[in-house]
């Protein structure tokens, strides 16, 4: 499961999986693909579990090259094997170095670390690093926490001609609610007769 802070804008975008779930989520002023997974440890459902992370990849690569990708998980591998898997994938994503101690899972006789976050390398700069938060114990997994630098709206400024204005926050901030309670998204609600439905909610 991903769960989205309600400030934030996202659309699933991975098709349904019971290996992974993906988002682009709208961060700052940069969009995001996320996605968290889970692979067994062995077998045909590793198997099918990196076959269906690896064409979400792909896919999202195709759409945008200079995709911003965040990938977090339980890989059931460690770091050195998970960056042989990356290479293999040929694909610009690398792990997420971990601050201070990275084991993540409790096995029979040994903590481990199977847990990570892999980032495009569009995406690299803005991660602010990883860290296992040991103040849970709610599983056998400790969480595994990353932090992300959001970037806010550019200055006004000329581009291409148009000008590129910074938003009024506190003005945002008034007109919330005549903004969310608007007709206008009565659109999006529509499940039937949809043809025209695109000129109709631009209208």
């Amino acid at each position: 499961a991903l769960i989205i802070h309600k400030a934030l804008v996202a659309y699933e975008f991975c098709s349904p999986s019971p290996y992974l779930t993906g988002v682009r989520v709208m961060m700052g002023t940069h969009e995001w693909y996320v996605i968290n997974l889970y692979l067994p440890s062995r077998g045909d459902a590793r198997r099918a579990a990196l076959g269906a992370v690896r064409e979400a990849v792909r896919a999202v690569f195709a759409r945008d090259g200079s995709a911003r990708l965040l990938l977090l998980g339980d890989w059931n591998t460690d770091k050195e094997g998970l960056a042989r898997l990356l290479r293999r994938w040929r694909q610009p994503l690398s792990v997420v170095k971990c601050c201070g101690n990275s084991a993540t899972f409790r096995g029979t006789r040994t903590w481990t670390s199977i847990d990570h976050m892999v980032v495009s390398s569009e995406a690299r700069t803005l991660m602010l690093g990883a860290k296992v938060n040991r103040s849970w114990d709610l599983s056998d997994h400790w969480p595994l926490e990353g932090r992300i630098r959001v970037l806010g709206l550019p200055p006004t400024e000329e581009v291409a001609g148009t000008t590129v204005q910074r938003l009024d926050k506190a003005l945002l901030q008034e007109k919330r609610e005549d903004i969310l309670s608007h007709t206008i998204w009565d659109a999006l609600a529509v499940d039937e007769d949809i043809e025209g439905l695109s000129d109709w909610f631009e209208s």
